[in-house]
């Protein structure tokens, strides 16, 4: 029995524990559950958990031991997991007993124990049951694991829905009079009765899929029946049989499906002229393509469409041939885009390393780079600029992942229940913030959240991030890199071995960017640090351009150019940055503490008949520096920001930059 016994020193010490990782816990609003894991072999004994959240957001965790009837049930809690053999019997202890705990079992053999948590507690504990045989010999459970993600600032939008049922059915619409033929489609809506004939409730915003080439309109029910449990009418279209499969005929198809939608169902009269266009593949193109449409022309639309969000996965660009016209996406035309997209997407794979480029690649993130604007978004705007938009780059994610029939070779390295949870948590917690106006969900698209079920699979995922209001200090679309966007003066050390701006597929052909930037190459032993001015100027109507005390944060996207030799293979980039303002010097602000910059993925792909090709790409991400990590900083005259390539273990290195802004 000594190997059970549990001193108050060791109580004390679990409570301790405890009460650190509370401290290190990050404030949010909702508690996600425990996740209760079991592992290891059961020695005859059962052990399960339930966990109830509370109305402060507290768990209570209720464990179950099952044995004999009436018999004594001990339950072991510990924050590591062991493996000690109890002879003479099989048995093993599985988690360090820190704290015990003793029960009678029922009539039926159950014994319960509650275990209360903090709302905010973020990390595991390990439990297992035990009890004595006749013989006084120990018999134990399998192990549980419980891992309490901690809060977050929503519900988890990979798994919460609002709506307890959703219903399903098939509808042909020929709308008449644009050319489109009949279009087949699939219907899903929510249901707070639980009764199909009860229908939608009233005031519903309407969804339209499109799949892709070689797909059909009922591949993604997983993800579209979980929009529709969150307040959402959508409709899955059969498309690509109009205009020879073009995005133009996929786009038309979509658009006469949503006429027939507000023109013939029978529950047209609870909709709202809301809409959302979301793809997959060619669809994910087509999508923003039928937006464009209506804002083009606007005589295709049944009544006045408010087009609140575009959404594309693992989109192709320009036909992925370059059939089509490549889209520009703009404020006139939706209020937000959102791209999704995988490392090891084996279909919309663009340019394979050292191929000779004569244009940016086509994939996602050529359609975010040229969707809205680069320019400052502030003071008087034009609705064009007025564009939210979002990217999230999944490593490990394929192409046909995203599917309802993904199986293990279509899973990547993530596998299927992490590509279903990442399409369902983004699509869904984007159109909470940009259509249902939920502006909490924003932080799943600014760096500060993850949902929970892909934060507990550590899936790695880097987002592209550009809101409004914003300040550009530089976009790198001028020309010669020592002039800022604001004409201020750009300032580099004799450190930094070249710097250069240019379309970045120019400078660095494995880039998937569509856009023009900055690569700074740095190494050796001088001083390295890259400066930019921000001129004395006023904003017209906003104030003086060096006061951007009403931002939050200093934002740039930045990536490792891939396959550069100074940069350390698998090995994330780091630097410093500093602000010069009216009060002198501000601190040093370290990159790696509020963001990473990895080293691109590898992607080795088989293609016909030219062999293994790597795709690997070297692609940016946002970073959000807060501004009030720059103590000492007057940020009301805010005159230089500086990059210093110099934190010890990076002082060599190769990076793309682009989009350096003042951002909230």
């Amino acid at each position: 029995m000594h190997a059970f016994t549990a001193s108050p020193s060791r109580s004390l010490a679990l409570a301790a524990a405890f009460a650190a990782a509370l401290a290190a816990a990050p404030r949010a609003q909702v508690t996600d559950p425990a996740v209760a894991t079991p592992y290891g072999p059961s020695c005859g004994i059962g052990l399960s958990a339930v966990d109830t959240i509370l109305g402060d957001g507290s768990h209570a965790v209720g464990l179950t031991v099952s044995t004999l009837p009436n018999a004594p049930a001990l339950l072991a809690l510990g924050l590591q997991p062991v493996d000690v053999a109890l002879p003479p019997t099989l048995c093993h202890v599985l988690a360090d007993p820190l704290l015990l705990w003793f029960a009678p079992t029922d009539g039926t053999g159950s014994a319960s124990f509650t275990l209360p948590m903090a709302a905010t507690f973020q990390g595991s504990v390990f439990a297992q049951g035990a009890t004595l045989d006749a013989s006084l010999a120990i018999t134990t459970s399998h192990g549980l694991e419980l891992e309490f993600p901690g809060q977050s600032p929503t519900h988890d939008p990979a798994a919460h829905v609002d709506y307890p049922c959703w219903f399903y059915q098939y509808w042909n619409w020929n709308y008449g009079g644009d050319g489109v033929p009949l279009v087949q489609g699939k219907v899903y809506w929510p249901s707070a009765t639980c009764q199909s004939a009860d229908g939608p409730p009233d005031g519903l915003p309407l969804v339209v899929f499109l799949h892709g080439n070689g797909m059909a309109y009922d591949d993604h029910d997983e993800i579209l029946s979980h929009l529709a449990r969150n307040g959402y009418v959508v409709c899955s279209i059969a498309n690509g049989a109009h205009l020879g499969g073009s995005n133009e005929g996929r786009a038309r198809e979509a658009i006469s499906y949503l006429n027939g939608m507000h023109a013939f169902w029978g529950y047209a009269d609870r909709l709202t002229s809301d809409v959302v266009f979301v793809g997959h593949s060619r669809g994910g193109e087509a999508a923003v393509t039928a937006a464009r449409l209506l804002a083009e022309q606007p005589a295709l639309a049944h009544l006045p469409y408010d087009v609140e969000a575009v959404v594309s996965i693992a989109p192709t660009d320009g036909g992925g041939d370059g059939s089509d016209p490549k889209e520009n996406l703009d404020g006139t035309m939706a209020r937000g885009f959102l791209g999704l997209y995988g490392s090891r997407d084996p279909d919309v794979r663009g340019t394979p390393v050292g191929a000779v480029m004569a244009a940016a690649e086509n994939t996602v993130f050529a359609i975010y780079d040229r969707a809205g604007t680069e320019g400052s978004v502030e003071g008087l705007l034009s609705p064009a600029a007025n564009l939210k938009k979002a990217m999230v780059f999944v490593h490990g994610a394929t192409h046909r992942g995203f599917l309802d029939g993904c199986n293990v070779l279509d899973g990547g390295t993530i596998g299927c229940t992490a590509h279903g949870d990442v399409a369902r948590g983004y699509l869904t917690a984007f159109l909470r913030w940009q259509v249902a106006g939920e502006d909490a969900y924003r932080s799943y698209f600014d760096g500060t959240a993850v949902p929970t079920r892909v934060r507990l699979a550590d899936v790695e995922l880097f987002r592209q991030f550009s809101d409004h209001p914003r300040r550009v200090l530089d976009n790198f679309e001028q020309n010669g890199w020592n002039v800022n966007t604001r004409g201020g003066a750009v300032v580099a050390t004799a450190g930094i071995s070249s710097i250069d701006e240019d379309d970045l597929w120019q400078l660095d052909p494995n880039t998937p960017h569509d856009t023009r930037g900055l690569r700074v190459r740095w190494s050796g032993g001088l001083p390295k640090y890259v400066g930019w001015n921000l001129p004395a100027a006023n904003v017209f109507g906003v104030g003086p351009a060096r006061d951007v005390s009403s931002y939050d944060v200093l934002s740039f996207r930045i990536g490792q150019d891939y396959l550069d030799a100074l940069n350390t293979p698998g090995q994330d980039q780091d630097l410093r940055v500093r602000l010069f303002t009216g009060s002198g010097w501000s601190s040093y602000v370290t990159v790696g503490d509020h963001g990473r910059v990895p080293y691109p993925p590898t992607f080795l792909h088989f293609v016909q008949p030219f062999g293994v090709q790597d795709f690997g790409k070297s692609a940016m991400t946002t970073i959000r520096l807060p501004l009030d990590a720059f103590a000492g900083a007057d940020l009301t005259d805010v005159q230089w920001v500086y990059f210093y390539f110099d934190v010890p273990g990076h002082t060599q290195g190769s990076v793309l930059l682009d989009s350096l802004e003042f951002s909230r």
